[in-house]
């Protein structure tokens, strides 16, 4: 702690001090809670065609 000049009892009291602090902030941040919403899943027909894997077979066989 040069930077600050503090004799060793003021170093000490400083860390208590944020360690205070900072427990304070996680009890504060715990005590939040979020809300998501998930929007409404609807059934959707799948916009590929059924035989899609069909024709990635079909290409590799006759460009490779």
């Amino acid at each position: 702690m040069n930077e600050l000049e503090l004799t060793p009892t003021q170093t000490i009291i400083f860390f208590v001090v944020m360690l205070l602090l900072l427990a304070y902030q996680l009890y504060k941040l715990s005590k939040d809670t979020i809300t998501i919403e998930l929007p409404e899943q609807q059934d959707q027909k799948p916009a590929y065609n059924p035989n899609y894997g069909a024709y990635i077979q079909l290409a590799g066989k006759r460009y490779n």
